[in-house]
This record gives structure tokens, sequence and C-alpha cells, in this order.
């Protein structure tokens, strides 16, 4: 089973069978996956010690630790796109390793990132993956520490995804889903009735948009810590959504 959600900021607490079964759902297994659409936020690093826990030779925070290690302890596969509050720094120097299809940055076996521009088949279905976002709050943030520059695609990582996602279409292939932070720029006035800032990742996901147009089943996002439904565009914030 696929199981999408949105923002967790953190706090894996929403993954504890406890609150799992208040939403209604199935005890997780070891063939089921767990989407979040950004905003994971493992690791973040507070303050780590010098001789605190480190994650692939890199220092993170007893915290950090702690919530891998109960993400670990669960059966299910969790996959993540990052959104605009990750440790950037952290996760360049993950593994990388090839994953249904794609990259992902290997934090540990069952918690994968999927990397920016890629297509990932997870059980017979195709995401086309795109991660990232602006900060509105990062005049409030410090650099390197609450804040990455990274947090926007750069010029290299659109065309990374243009060109993957064009040669995947060349050869036949079928986007069934999209999963991004947050969501192109034309639907922001339409779902949530606010002026769109000066954005580059919406206004690249329009181009993304305008390329799949209604070939796609669904697109799953988070970042507006909303739970909205329009056509086949999903926000998502604590909801979660199971694929059939």
């Amino acid at each position: 089973m696929i199981y999408i959600t949105g923002d967790i900021h953190t706090d894996p607490l929403r993954f504890h069978p406890k609150k799992w079964a208040e939403k209604g759902l199935p005890p997780l297994t070891s063939a089921d996956y767990v989407i979040i659409c950004g905003d994971f936020g493992i690791p973040w690093g507070r303050f780590p010690r010098e001789d605190g826990p480190v994650l692939q030779g890199r220092p993170i925070s007893w915290y950090d630790k702690k919530a891998l290690q109960k993400l670990e302890r669960l059966p299910a596969t969790f996959l993540f796109v990052d959104g605009n509050h990750e440790n950037f720094d952290l996760l360049s120097h993950m593994e990388v390793r090839s994953w249904h299809g794609g990259n992902v940055h290997v934090l540990q076996e069952n918690v994968l990132h999927l990397m920016r521009g890629e297509i990932f088949t997870i059980e017979g279905k195709v995401f086309f993956v795109m991660g990232g976002a602006m900060s509105i709050d990062k005049v409030c943030r410090k650099e390197g520490v609450s804040w990455w520059p990274q947090e926007v695609p750069n010029e290299t990582e659109q065309w990374h995804a243009l060109e993957n996602l064009q040669a995947f279409q060349a050869e036949g292939g079928h986007i069934d889903y999209v999963l991004t932070h947050t969501c192109p720029r034309v639907l922001i006035r339409l779902m949530f009735h606010v002026e769109p800032i000066e954005d580059d990742t919406t206004k690249f996901l329009d181009v993304i948009n305008n390329r799949l147009g209604d070939e796609i089943t669904g697109w799953y996002f988070g970042h507006w810590h909303e739970n909205k439904d329009a056509w086949q565009y999903h926000a998502l914030y604590d909801r979660v959504v199971v694929l059939k």
C-alpha cells in the first residue's frame, strides 16, 4: 500500500501506531510505503555535540537520532520529497543510491529522500518528483542553521528534471502522479486565495504542469498546511491519502 501525507516538521509522531489507527488506517507493514510531501525535517541538526551521534559521518542531534530510531522500528519504507525546511547541508552528504528507477539519498534503509527531478516506479505507479520551495520566513532564520539557500531548485536541477522527463516521455513513458512540496503558481490563487510571492519553484512547477497537463492522475503537495482538493491537485497537511 502507498500512503501520502504532508509536512511533519521533524516529528514522526503521526506514524505512531496509535495515532495511525486514530486515522482509521490499517497497521503499517513491511510492504507499505509512506510518502511525505516535504518539510520532513529529519535530520535537522539542532546544535549537535562533538561527542554526540553521527549520521554517515556527519554530526546530528540526539533528537534526530531518536526520531530516526522511531522510524527504524516501524516496518514501512518512508519516502520524502524535500521541502523548504530541510537541512540541505546534511542531505547533500547522504549516500546516493539508485532505487526504483531514480536516485535517492539514503538516511537509513527504510528512510529515503526522493531526489529532485527523478522518476520512480512504486507498486506499478509512476511518480515524478520535484522538491523545494521558498521560505517566506527566511528573514527570521539563520543561514546554515535554520535556513538554507538550496531550498529553491537551481537552474541545473531544473534542467535535469526537464531532460529526465523529456527522455522518459520520448520512450513512451507515462507519469501517473507528481509529488512536490509546493504547487504550481497558477494554483495558488485558485486553491488558497492569496497572491503568489516571487518564487522560482512555483514558476518552474507551472512549466511541469503545462507539460503534463491532464496526463496525470494526481498531483500531491504539502507546504500550505491545509488539506484541500481541486481537480487532480491535492494539498496535504495532516491528512493521509491512500493510493488504491
